[in-house]
């Protein structure tokens, strides 16, 4: 005991002089003495071998002093138990022998023991506690579990700190292993910060040129190339390699290594010449020290392959990948097996073999999956679940590029659920994917999606890298077009311009990309109406295009489609046509027909619809309706767009019931693809709302109206130009129903919203004014009315010069308003104005001539000039036939007013002619029920009343009266003088009872709506006083008289001759009265 307890010492003090063999040997000798002498359980022989195991352990022979370890570890355990300092000092060290043996869960499981152990001993803030945890977090971080890893090492640091101050040797050590730590999970702020603080304490506590500095500056160096920063990269690696190179030689294993991370990064770089020359240099060292046949071999082989692929020599890079596989195959290395053939298939794809490259990197994730793989692996770690996110990622890039985006979608996914298990969140690697799935969704259609997924995929590339990086301006180009569908234009204007500047700088002016993204800047200006600034992009990435790709390509047709579209909203037809039918001839000269030529049909529609060319407008809208059914779902949104139009051209052809079936159908599509509250839907239940005031059915469209006023405010805002034009609308028909206060109130809201919007002198407040004017006029306040139209006319002329369409309506007005003032002369010149307008506008058989013509028959009318009125009626009457055929409503009110005209030159079967068939065409085109065939009726029944035919007269006044009360309510002035003419005709017939029955009911609602004083009274009581005179019932007869008297008197003069007459009868009546 005595030789042993000796030869323990000297092992002491030989290990604490550093001469680690000689204090091993001590210690094995002594062993071997107590071993012959004592017991296998003997405490003395525990406290040697825990001795002679820390010596191995600092010589790094972790397997024989594992053996040690465990041996002392038992003997202490079973003498002492485990609540003991050098039993958990045992314990200690065999937890960090099992993590230098590569069985890190063991090794966790024991230093966790010990944890517990020394918590209860010493207590949890010890020196020996913290120690602990160092331990379990460098096991953690060579298991690849990077976050328990930085969590056990930050919970140890603050005791080690106090103990061993923060300069120290120790403390470089914590901060080094968390600088891996943060490194491996890509969060590279705290790694560089960790690391940094490790180099400067070497630094300071061993100097520039120690082997500890070298790694640091190595692992700094990684981290540097990891956030794109080569450069830095370089400096780190070189320093590293100075060391190293002065401290151990120039063919040293370490050297070897250092000019594999300089060849890496020169790689990165994109300097294959020195990437490759340091990779041989590298390569030369490996072979020498390790053999041929090494791992450190094959890694670097790898790598060279890499080299030979960016360099486009495919063969040679096979070459190189080939002998790094079956040096990994030989020593069963599954993860390495697994990288390189994932590189052998991005050569394979980068020359297009794609099925090859499938099949290997379905090798790759068979490899990798635990379940079809014996190998005692873990393939929980990080790094063998990047190389399978890798593989999952290039997989998914050749499903986007064959078009089988299911696939794509779900290949992406599987990587992206990979990434950010493994490595988090914030990598460039899940930038890139999720970058991959936003191009997918793009390609699908699913705008919404890809929006989301470019935001993210541009927040951690900008975190992440550095400089004007062209995967930056990608996402920023695509972000911009997804903002530019949402009309933010601004935002999107900044992303394109920037990725414009980005690519422009990196690529040159002349490239594809920056072609693109001109073109991608010039649809935002389009879409913003910035028209002059989108025309110059689009112009310039027109020449770009047709130098870089040909006259015929499809790039050039979309941009003349949009030059064409610019062109028509300013309204250059000409121009826009042109550019149309070109963009249209290289679509068809590649014989497509898809949706894009779908969309340039439509826009052909758009232009033959304002040109009035119905027929050929139609042609267009049904082929884009064709295309579009072929090629998308029966509810797609473009559909509901295309039946839109096919609706607005019936609309415009007087098709009023085709009409509404295609409106129907565009409000179907809309209302399951945007919904009922959306602005599409709004806009086609605008249109159906304006049909149906033509078709007079106002509670109806009021409705309509009301529901768009209030999609229009929530989908817009309170005062956007949508809900003014539904104000407007709402005005219109308020005005039909003589609700002129109401109609007024809705038109003042519309003219302060536009006024607001557009200024005072724009034409869209002018255009509100116009129908201002109208109420104004129908209420009987010219003046007012004039005043207003004027209004219109002074900005017309400002804006547009005084040849404008608008002022020519503005004249058909002030005709109109001259001629109920019986200023006939001021009449005609107003409407010889607008004649002359609309003559120089739209040539001499346009259909608003034909319009104007009748206005000015209906003067001569008023002034008695028969003849001249037939001339302008049987004019006009030609130029709707040239126009709308003849089954048109303006024919039909030509047709009647000429009747009329007849029936005034007593030419009664003529006239006769002419209003019934007048009346035909309103019923085939408006229907049994319309105002119109009321209207018609009560000019018949007038004629045949004039005619002398009471019989056929009373038909058609009761036909009337029957459509005015259903139509317009049995309150209505229109009710009041059919009642009259009623009543007329039964005093004819000497049927006083029905008579009295009629004029009593017309007295009542002319009263109602005029007042007791107005003419129409006054002439249904003289009607009744003439009654009840031959009835001799002479004091109602002089009751009716007397009133009818006060009212004529004071509306016309006491020598009207209306007034007269009243004067004859009142004598009579009275000179019955005194016989």
């Amino acid at each position: 005991k005595e030789v042993s307890a000796t030869l323990q010492v000297l092992g002491r003090v030989l290990g604490k002089k550093g001469d680690l063999c000689a204090s091993i040997e001590c210690y094995e000798e002594a062993l071997e003495v107590l071993r012959n002498i004592s017991s296998s359980n003997d405490p003395q022989l525990a406290y040697i071998l825990h001795a002679c195991a820390t010596a191995m352990y600092e010589r790094e022979e972790y397997e024989k002093a594992l053996e040690l370890f465990q041996e002392a570890f038992k003997i202490r355990r079973s003498k002492m138990g485990l609540e003991c300092t050098e039993t958990a000092d045992t314990f200690f060290m065999l937890g960090k022998c099992l993590a230098k043996n590569e069985r890190n869960e063991e090794s966790i499981e024991n230093l966790k023991q010990v944890v517990e152990i020394r918590k209860r001993l010493l207590g949890p803030d010890s020196l020996e506690v913290a120690n602990c945890y160092q331990s379990i977090g460098l096991a953690h971080n060579a298991k690849g579990d990077y976050e328990s890893a930085l969590q056990n090492i930050r919970d140890g640091l603050p005791a080690r700190l106090e103990h061993f101050g923060e300069d120290s040797e120790e403390i470089a050590e914590s901060y080094q292993a968390m600088g891996k730590a943060y490194s491996k999970l890509r969060k590279w702020d705290n790694a560089l910060d960790s690391t940094v603080k490790a180099l400067r304490i070497r630094k300071l506590k061993l100097g520039n040129d120690s082997i500890d500095c070298a790694l640091s500056l190595l692992q700094l160096g990684e981290i540097q190339v990891a956030v794109g920063r080569s450069t830095e990269a370089l400096k780190c690696f070189t320093e590293a390699l100075r060391v190293l190179t002065l401290l151990n030689g120039k063919k040293d294993i370490n050297v070897g290594e250092t000019l594999k991370k300089i060849g890496s990064a020169y790689l990165s770089q994109g300097d294959f010449d020195k990437s490759m020359s340091n990779l041989k240099g590298s390569l030369s060292i490996c072979r020498e020290q390790l053999g041929d046949s090494s791992t450190d071999v094959a890694d670097i082989l790898m790598m060279m392959g890499q080299v030979e692929s960016k360099r486009g020599n495919w063969d040679s890079s096979i070459s190189f990948f080939k002998q790094s596989l079956k040096i990994s195959k030989e020593h069963g290395l599954v993860k390495e097996v697994a990288t390189v053939l994932l590189q052998v298939g991005q050569v394979l794809e980068s020359r297009g073999d794609n099925r090859e490259a499938l099949e290997c990197y379905e090798e790759v994730l068979r490899m990798l999956n635990p379940e079809e793989n014996e190998t005692k692996v873990d393939f929980a770690s990080s790094d063998h679940q990047s190389i399978v996110a890798k593989t999952h990622n290039q997989i998914g890039g050749i499903y986007a590029e064959i078009e089988e985006f299911d696939d794509a979608i779900k290949s992406f996914q599987d990587a992206l659920d990979v990434y950010k298990k493994s490595i988090g969140s914030e990598s460039v690697e899940v930038a890139e994917t999720i970058h991959n799935i936003a191009g997918v969704y793009e390609a699908q259609g699913d705008y919404d999606k890809s929006l989301e997924s470019f935001t993210e995929a541009l927040r951690i590339y900008q975190e992440q890298l550095e400089g004007d990086n062209l995967s930056v301006a990608l996402a920023m180009n695509n972000l911009g077009i997804n903002y530019a569908r949402r009309n933010d234009y601004s935002k999107a204007l900044e992303f394109c311009t920037e990725a414009l500047r980005i690519r422009r700088a990196k690529l040159g002016p002349e490239h594809l990309d920056s072609c693109d993204s001109l073109y991608n800047v010039a649809n935002i200006l389009d879409e913003w109406g910035k028209d002059e600034e989108a025309l110059k992009f689009y112009t310039e990435a027109l020449g770009l295009y047709r130098e870089n790709l040909g006259d015929d390509d499809i790039e050039v047709a979309n941009c003349f489609q949009y030059i064409g579209t610019i062109h028509l909203r300013n309204g250059e037809e000409d121009y826009a046509f042109r550019a149309y039918v070109e963009a249209l001839r290289i679509y068809r000269l590649e014989q497509q027909e898809n949706l894009s030529v779908a969309s340039i049909l439509f826009n052909l529609g758009q232009i033959y619809k304002k040109r009035k060319d119905f027929d050929k407008a139609f042609e267009s809208f049904a082929q884009c309706l064709r295309i579009r059914k072929s090629e998308l779902a029966d509810d797609e949104l473009e559909i509901g767009e295309a039946f839109e139009q096919v609706g607005s051209i019936y609309a415009a052809s007087k098709k009023s019931n085709e009409a509404m079936k295609f409106y129907q159908k565009a409000l179907d599509v809309y209302e399951k693809t945007v919904g009922k509250e959306s602005i599409p839907f709004a806009r086609v239940l605008l249109e159906v709302a304006n049909g149906l005031i033509e078709e007079e059915k106002y509670d109806e469209a009021l409705n309509h109206y009301q529901q768009c006023l209030t999609i229009f405010k929530k989908e817009i805002e309170e005062d956007s130009d949508e809900v003014a034009e539904v104000l407007v609308r709402i005005g219109v028909i308020h005005n039909k129903r003589v609700d002129y206060e109401e109609a007024l109130k809705f038109l003042t809201k519309a003219v302060k919203i536009r006024t607001n919007i557009f200024g005072r002198d724009s034409d869209k407040v002018s255009g509100t004014l116009f129908e201002i004017g109208n109420v104004l006029e129908e209420w009987g306040d010219s003046d007012e009315a004039i005043e207003t139209y004027h209004e219109v006319s002074r900005i017309t002329r400002m804006n547009h010069g005084p040849s404008h369409l608008m002022i020519a309506k503005v004249h058909k007005r002030l005709g109109s308003i001259h001629a109920e003032r019986e200023d006939y002369d001021l009449a005609l010149r107003s409407l010889d104005d607008a004649l002359q307008i609309e003559r120089d506008q739209l040539g001499d058989d346009a259909v608003d001539i034909g319009h104007t013509i009748m206005k000015m028959a209906g003067i001569h009318d008023g002034r008695s000039k028969f003849d001249a009125s037939l001339v302008a009626y049987s004019d006009a009457l030609r130029i709707f036939r040239k126009n709308l055929g003849d089954e048109d409503v303006a024919v039909a009110l030509a047709l009647n007013n000429m009747g009329i005209n007849h029936a005034r030159r007593k030419n009664y079967q003529k006239a006769i002619d002419l209003c019934i068939e007048a009346l035909r065409i309103r019923k085939v085109r408006l229907g049994d029920e319309h105002l119109d065939i009321a209207d018609s009726c009560l000019n018949i029944a007038n004629i045949l009343d004039e005619w002398g035919k009471a019989d056929q007269a009373m038909k058609f006044y009761k036909e009337a009266l029957d459509l005015y009360r259903s139509k317009l309510g049995a309150d209505d002035m229109e009710v009041a003088n059919c009642l009259q003419h009623i009543g007329c005709i039964h005093v004819n017939k000497n049927e006083h009872d029905q008579a009295i029955s009629c004029f009593v009911e017309a007295i009542r609602i002319f009263k109602a709506k005029k007042g007791s004083d107005c003419l129409d009274v006054g002439s249904a009581l003289f009607n009744l006083g003439r009654i009840y005179g031959k009835r001799s019932e002479y004091e109602r007869a002089l009751a009716c008289f007397n009133e009818c008297l006060r009212i004529r008197t004071a509306e016309l003069g006491t020598d009207n001759l209306d007034v007269v007459a009243v004067h004859r009868y009142i004598d009579a009546i009275k000179r019955k009265m005194r016989r």
